[in-house]
């Protein structure tokens, strides 16, 4: 069975190799924390708060 890839596993690769990502803001200053919790999606908020505490133990 092939593994579906999601959005979650998505973000997880990409904040792996650039985890200055979850700290970049836009014009407004909002991070992608920020509008995850804006737009409701409690999930990626979920994950963007681990990747980043994972990101903290490792430095």
């Amino acid at each position: 069975m092939i593994k579906r890839e999601t959005r979650s596993d998505f973000m997880e690769q990409i904040l792996s190799k650039c985890p200055s990502l979850l700290l970049q803001t836009n014009a407004k200053g909002q991070t992608p924390s920020h509008l995850a919790a804006r737009y409701g999606h409690s999930a990626t908020v979920k994950l963007l708060i681990s990747l980043a505490q994972k990101l903290e133990m490792e430095i």
